[in-house]
């Protein structure tokens, strides 16, 4: 049994998905991509034609599946290497804190959980006033102060999702609007 709203939802993300996989984005140059997979030599062949997929597609949404302990991680580094050797910005997103955390760690690429991020790209001008006056107030008692978290997506900027399919339909929908809007890349894994 599916709700009305849950079923339109997912249909919206759908429509989303293809939208992203009509549209064309600017490919990595090829000797971008040579140069990371000649230094990565611990890549598998099938590690590498995922790594050709992702940077040399132009399509503006790109799926790679890849079983647990495939080397997903050293993809993502693999990846995002090439496209910031061509000068784009690589995000990482995942969908709980801990896997952020340690697709960081192995990856050296920022990464946020899907909430965190879409939480700073659909910030609005009033909650950024509330937490500067927040911090100005902290400042002032002596607490300490915490700077406003920013992920700034462009259309420069390639997502890297992992673990996609633990992101729930209204999380991959929002994320997918945002990419849209701003003209990301999107790579989900």
């Amino acid at each position: 049994l599916t709700l009305k709203t849950t079923a339109e939802m997912e249909q919206q993300m759908l429509d989303r998905v293809d939208a992203l996989m009509g549209q064309s984005w600017k490919a990595v140059r090829e000797k971008s991509v040579d140069r990371v997979l000649e230094r990565e030599k611990y890549l598998s062949e099938e590690q590498r034609a995922a790594v050709r997929h992702a940077t040399l597609g132009k399509g503006r949404l790109m799926v790679v599946e890849g079983y647990p302990g495939t080397g997903k991680s050293q993809f993502c580094r693999a990846v995002a290497e090439c496209y910031q050797r061509d000068g784009y910005r690589v995000v990482a997103v995942a969908p709980t804190g801990k896997a952020a955390r340690g697709l960081e760690e192995l990856t050296k690429i920022k990464a946020w959980t899907a909430e965190g991020l879409m939480r700073t790209e659909e910030r609005s001008g009033w909650k950024e006033v509330a937490h500067h006056a927040r911090q100005l107030g902290r400042a002032v008692l002596g607490k300490p102060t915490y700077s406003l978290k920013s992920a700034p997506l462009h259309d420069r900027t390639v997502v890297l999702v992992d673990e996609a399919g633990m992101i729930g339909v209204r999380q991959m929908d929002r994320l997918l609007n945002v990419a849209q809007s701003k003209g990301c890349k999107v790579i989900l894994i």
